[in-house]
């Protein structure tokens, strides 16, 4: 799947919202090659996608995919600990 995904972006063809979740499950899950990831992103930039143009379906899968692999997404998406406040004298 993610062979064709790039080769329609690089053409300048969108992707469906099944193909666009196809292709991010394919890195989710470890699948990709790190070749094929940096291919991926960088022909979504060059057909002009952005993070307020992305589909509507995609964060819904990363909540999905994030609750299925809670030990993975807590190591890539690490939640920041509380600063504490010192006092100023």
């Amino acid at each position: 799947m993610m062979k064709e995904a790039i080769g329609k972006l690089i053409d300048g063809q969108g992707l469906t919202e099944a193909e666009a979740e196809a292709a991010m499950l394919e890195i989710m899950d470890g699948l990709a090659t790190p070749a094929q990831i940096g291919s991926y992103v960088t022909a979504l930039r060059m057909k002009g996608e952005t993070v307020e143009a992305r589909p509507p379906g995609l964060l819904l899968l990363v909540r999905r995919w994030s609750r299925r692999e809670p030990a993975l997404a807590s190591r890539l998406f690490p939640r920041e600990k509380p600063r504490r406040c010192r006092g100023s004298g």
